[in-house]
């Protein structure tokens, strides 16, 4: 009779008797004392230490462009020389509520929308305002 199982049984008996053995020396670890605040900013110290460097290193950044970019958008000007999103240079012929007006070569315009302008050429930044 073929047993497909019998093995996988003799494989894992290894395995699982190791596996009882850190488990008996888990148990006999011992218990930690306790610590009262050093014990609090050991647990919450690093997890708040994570936090706070995600926040200066992506969060805080991300924010300054966003604010840097909402005050290009605001001070659009007929004549600006700019760049899109998808990399298209053009002058401002014409600013509307939601759209802007671009001229790409002489007597050529492209409507595109207003948060399609991503910096002012001359400048791989976005404009500061």
């Amino acid at each position: 009779m073929f047993t497909p199982l019998a093995p996988l049984a003799t494989l894992t008996a290894p395995l699982l008797g190791e596996a009882v053995g850190l488990v008996g020396l888990l148990a006999q670890a011992p218990a930690a004392a306790p610590g009262g605040v050093s014990a609090m900013l050991g647990q919450f110290g690093l997890p708040i230490a994570i936090f706070a460097v995600v926040y200066f290193m992506v969060i805080r950044p991300q924010q300054n462009e966003q604010k840097q970019l909402q005050a290009l958008l605001a001070s659009l000007q007929q004549g600006d020389a700019v760049v899109s999103a998808t990399g298209l240079h053009g002058t401002i012929h014409e600013v509307q509520a939601e759209v802007v007006v671009l001229e790409i070569a002489p007597g050529v315009r492209v409507t595109v929308d207003r948060s399609a302008i991503k910096r002012r050429s001359g400048g791989d930044a976005p404009a500061k305002g």
